[in-house]
């Protein structure tokens, strides 16, 4: 090995390095295949509820929804932390280092921005807007949080709001956009994701 190939070798160690070190690299594609799914299963209950109790204005629909949304939500997060620590003992980085921190920051603000909207637009009876509200809210997260993990994660911010402004739209389909978004979305991208970079 010459010299020049040593120093273009540092370099390239010396580059992981700051890559490992500034961009959330434990974000693993079966986080985002499973949360895909539960997803799915979320709103197809969620459809079961609606149809079942004749739409958003019948009386009591709204703790049902609630609880169906609160599943979904801490499911996903159960699995995404869990796939996300196992890639990253098996690639010996921290989960929780600083890159971790500002992904969560990131997307902390528009998250919750978005939830306390959607809790808003409930309050005031216009639940048909609550869909096209997350999508928007969470697809401005991934843009935000884009910036300190996968490149990939900001196409699919793009989506989801692309989807959010479609379900505002045409709101009898919101369910269906919601769907999509939440779910076939993050399952083609935990596949593509898990093919490029785990396999």
């Amino acid at each position: 090995m010459t010299d020049l190939d040593r120093r273009i070798d540092d370099i390239g160690a010396i580059r992981a390095m700051m890559e490992r070190a500034s961009k959330f690299l434990s974000l693993s594609g079966l986080s985002g295949i499973s949360a895909g799914l539960v997803s799915l299963g979320g709103g197809w209950v969620a459809g079961r509820i609606l149809a079942g109790a004749g739409g958003l204005a019948a009386r009591g629909v709204a703790a049902y929804l609630f609880l169906d949304a609160a599943l979904v939500v801490c499911l996903s997060l159960g699995l995404v932390l869990f796939f996300s620590r196992r890639l990253s003992r098996r690639k010996g980085i921290p989960l929780w280092g600083s890159a971790a921190k500002y992904v969560a920051l990131a997307l902390a603000v528009p998250l919750v921005s978005g939830a306390t909207l959607c809790m808003i637009l409930f309050a005031h009876g216009v639940a048909w807007l609550i869909p096209a509200s997350m999508l928007i809210f969470y697809g401005l997260a991934l843009l935000n949080a884009g910036n300190f993990t996968f490149s990939e994660v900001r196409a699919l911010g793009v989506i989801q709001v692309l989807l959010g402004l479609l379900a505002a739209g045409f709101p009898d389909s919101a369910l269906l956009f919601w769907a999509a978004g939440f779910g076939l979305c993050h399952i083609l991208y935990g596949i593509l994701h898990f093919r490029k970079y785990e396999r």
